[in-house]
This record gives structure tokens, sequence and C-alpha cells, in this order.
């Protein structure tokens, strides 16, 4: 807002204090409240008065505006975002022939335009298998997927070591502290389940 502005801001301010029962402004809260708000524009601070004048329950805050106005650029953005990606489908659904090689086209422009490549067969799955193996963070029900379509185990999926399924087990013994304290917690576990 520009110093023009003020006079409007704080006859819209003073409109507000009326219709929520409170004491006029001061002339030092609405300089706060224009030093507050003075990076966006006075029809969007107008319009985040206007949307607490209907919906709002009590007097708003520089911080209830300031919010109202972000919430509001981001709902444009969004809807700008998606009218473009609209117009843009549309248009190159209109600049293709309906043919094999168009629909062919069509499907790349359109993959192109939502960033993401397209990807055939098991493509999918090899990618994620070269970012799991990278050390990438991939998350472990993706790589079980990933695994179930190329139809190797997960060890096998990660690039681990599978051991032989003929070479048995070492036993595992356990000493008499280490059975002494699985007991104690046994019991204990069982003490919490009953009480």
């Amino acid at each position: 807002m520009l110093k023009a502005d003020a006079d409007q801001f704080s006859l819209r301010l003073f409109e507000l204090a009326e219709v929520f029962d409170r004491r006029q402004p001061s002339a030092e809260m609405v300089r706060g409240y224009f030093a507050a708000l003075k990076e966006f524009s006075l029809p969007e601070v107008l319009g985040a008065m206007d949307h607490a004048l209907r919906y709002a329950k009590k007097f708003p805050t520089p911080a209830d505006l300031l919010e109202r106005v972000a919430h509001h650029r981001t709902e444009r953005a969004d809807s700008e975002r998606r009218r473009r990606v609209r117009d843009e489908q549309d248009a190159a659904k209109r600049a293709f022939a309906p043919s094999a090689a168009g629909a062919e086209q069509l499907r790349h422009l359109l993959a192109r335009m939502t960033h993401r490549p397209p990807l055939d067969g098991k493509a999918w799955a090899q990618a994620l298998q070269r970012k799991a193996r990278s050390g990438a963070y991939v998350p472990i029900a993706c790589q079980q997927g990933a695994a179930r379509a190329l139809g190797v185990s997960l060890a096998e999926f990660q690039g681990r070591e599978v051991p032989e399924a003929s070479a048995p087990l070492p036993p595992v013994t356990e000493t008499e502290d280490q059975r002494e304290a699985r007991l104690e917690r046994e019991a204990l576990m069982h003490e919490g389940v009953a009480a």
C-alpha cells in the first residue's frame, strides 16, 4: 500500500471496529496495522478486511489479515496454474490429429506438461531400484511394490547379499544372564497384559 491509501485503509479499519463493537482505533493502532500490511496492495488488504467482516467472530489482528491475504494469493495462484494447464491441454488436444501417432504425441506432451516422464512397462520399478541402490531415500512400501513387480525379493531389489538357503543358521545360545533377563521381561509383559 502507498501513503495515499492510508485514508481509505483507516476508514475501513474504523468500520470494522464499529461492526465488532470495539472502541475506535487510535492513531497508533492505525499506523501499526498499516505498517504490518503495507507490503500488500490496497485491494488485497481491503478484501481481507471484507472477509473478516463477513466471517470473523472477533476484531481481526494484523496477523489474521496477513494470513487471509496469503491464503487468497495462494488460491489465486493455484487457480491460475489450473487454468493455464487446462488451456495448454485443450490446445494440445486440438493440435493433434485423431490418429495413433497423434495420440502418442499427445501422451508425451501431457506427460511433459505434468513434469512426469512416460514410463512403459516396469521401467518405474527399475527407476526405483536404481534410486534405492544409489542410497537415495525410497519408502519401504515403494521398494516392496517395485520388488514384487520385478519378481525379486526385497533383499535382491536392494542389492544386499542373500544368504544361501542350504546353509544352516548357527544356533542361538543364550547365557544364564540373558535367559534371566528374558524371563523377567516376559513376566513384566504378562503382568501388564493381565492388568
